[in-house]
């Protein structure tokens, strides 16, 4: 949902940002505009960079690694019990590794607070290029 929101953003505020600039080529205006324009789209770059990288780090790091290891024990289970006892390291190991434990609960609840900032950002960006 952020990542489509960051990238619903840039659709609107690229066409925006070229158009108002081309209208105002001249004066004071148009500079503080265009540096405020600009600064809105460094922002949102940077939002959209950190929640790439946190989604890479989600899929590949957590998701992938944990299944290889995953796969190795269920092919090594002789039994139920194990291959049982397999995927409840599996299922320990994401919650661990994706911040969602309960030792993990003050950087999960700064993460949904970034989250919800973006989700703001989104929608004052659009709010500006209407």
């Amino acid at each position: 949902r952020v990542e489509h929101a960051l990238s619903a953003s840039w659709q609107v505020m690229k066409p925006n940002q070229m158009a108002a600039l081309e209208r105002n080529a001249e004066g004071e205006l148009a500079r503080t505009l265009g540096g405020a324009l600009r600064r809105c789209q460094s922002l949102r770059y940077e939002m959209s960079h950190f929640v790439t990288n946190l989604q890479y780090y989600l899929m590949f790091e957590v998701l992938e690694a944990s299944w290889a290891t995953f796969e190795k024990e269920m092919a090594a289970a002789t039994d139920l019990d194990q291959l049982i006892a397999a995927h409840n390291r599996y299922l320990d190991e994401i919650l661990k590794k994706s911040l969602l434990e309960r030792r993990s609960e003050q950087l999960y609840l700064k993460l949904r607070t970034i989250f919800e900032l973006v989700l703001r950002f989104r929608g004052l960006a659009s709010r500006l290029h209407e």
